[in-house]
């Protein structure tokens, strides 16, 4: 019985975790197109609040599945929007006149990353720790590159 329970518990926060990574793939679509569009930093502040906000979930989500699974996958999963996260912050503290040069510096690898997480709603939208080690490593990598 509880074994069952548990089952639906992380089930059910890894349907939340894949609707917060789809609207982190699709903002970080509008930062890529805002950048190419040369929206102001005003505009683009904007869209990397909502940034912050999904990826600081999405941080503690997968730290509480980690502590609640042991699942060595979602503690790398937190480790992704963890990185995320902090570079947004950092972003958003610098000047305006600095912040939109630091994107377009760090643009290809934002479309990295955005490109593996737009491939994991479809493909493993509840089944979260199915996603393949080399795939999960993949994305790691990328995120610590841009906290750097």
């Amino acid at each position: 019985m509880f074994s069952e329970e548990k089952r639906e518990i992380i089930r059910s926060f890894e349907q939340t975790c894949s609707q917060g990574i789809g609207r982190i793939s699709g903002n970080l679509d509008l930062l890529i197109s805002l950048l190419e569009r040369n929206a102001t930093a005003d505009e683009i502040k904007l869209l990397l609040a909502a940034i912050i906000s999904d990826s600081d979930m999405l941080s503690h989500l997968f730290l509480d599945l980690y502590k609640y699974s042991g699942a060595e996958k979602y503690w790398e999963w937190h480790i992704v929007f963890d990185s995320i996260n902090t570079y947004v912050v950092d972003l958003t503290s610098d000047a305006p006149r600095d912040m939109i040069p630091r994107l377009r510096s760090d643009a290809e690898i934002i479309k990295s990353i955005n490109s593996l997480l737009g491939e994991v709603v479809p493909k493993y939208y509840d089944r979260l720790l199915q996603v393949p080690a080399d795939y999960m490593s993949k994305l790691a990598s990328l995120a610590r590159t841009i906290t750097v």
